[in-house]
């Protein structure tokens, strides 16, 4: 009897778990989410216009200190709106645009 237990539980915990993958059961995304878009998903690019645009922006704006934007997070606001202005105008033309 007891054989036959184990002979059992050896054949429904592979059908138990075999179910639990055929229904999609946790999915983790592809990717990140996106916040910014444009004609590069370069990390490395992003970084790159951020630290231009975010020059221009304390320039103009007359801000000592950016906000922290990156790629896969939401924009941060910057503190005025002089400031905010020239950052989305200096993303833009570097082809970022933020989502949402």
């Amino acid at each position: 009897m007891e054989n036959a237990v184990k002979k059992t539980s050896l054949l429904i915990a592979p059908a138990i778990l075999l179910a639990a993958c055929a229904t999609g059961g946790m999915r983790m995304p592809a990717s990140p989410p996106g916040y910014w878009t444009g004609s590069s998903t370069s990390v490395e690019e992003f970084r790159h216009d951020n630290v231009v645009c975010s020059a221009r922006a304390s320039r103009f704006g007359n801000v000592s200190t950016a906000p922290d934007n990156r790629i896969d997070r939401p924009m941060q606001r910057w503190p005025n709106s002089v400031a905010q202005e020239t950052y989305e105008s200096c993303m833009s033309e570097a082809g970022w645009h933020a989502a949402g």
